[in-house]
């Protein structure tokens, strides 16, 4: 985070496979607005264009491209979707992966959206600056967006 642009989005989300001493993902594709983004793992907040977006797959090698060693999802257009709102931080969750079954389609997770509350923490612990000047929104489980202010401790 490097300051509030007009009309910017900022995302907090992460993947992660458990058990947690499995291999862990490197980068979450997401597709939206006509083109590919791929949000490093790990990073806390990501700048991104306001809009609508799925998350397509989970990879797990260092290059972008997908293939062996990518998650996708079962059917449909992604594992999962959200809008990414303007002058805000949109906290999408993190992304579990658990070892299962092998499918149809090749997967062997199931994945899972989770709103995560040691997201949040990490998040503001590493950018308190951006959580001074941004709200937080987030959907509940009713699918009804939220919005909170996050005061972060020093």
């Amino acid at each position: 985070y490097s300051g509030a642009f007009a009309d910017e989005a900022y995302l907090l989300i992460d993947s992660m496979v458990i058990p947690t001493t499995s291999k862990q993902p490197t980068w979450i594709a997401l597709k939206g607005r006509g083109r590919w983004i791929h949000v490093p793992v790990g990073e806390s907040i990501y700048p991104i264009e306001p809009g609508y977006y799925w998350v397509k797959h989970i990879d797990f090698q260092k290059s972008k491209l997908s293939g062996f060693g990518s998650v996708h999802s079962e059917s449909g257009p992604g594992l999962f979707s959200f809008h990414a709102l303007p002058d805000a931080i949109t906290h999408v969750g993190i992304v579990e992966l658990r070892k299962g079954q092998q499918d149809q389609h090749g997967n062997d997770y199931t994945t899972r959206l989770r709103l995560a509350p040691e997201l949040l923490n990490w998040a503001c612990h590493k950018n308190p600056i951006a959580f001074s000047k941004l709200p937080v929104k987030y959907l509940d489980e009713a699918d009804e967006v939220k919005t909170m202010k996050v005061r972060c401790e020093t």
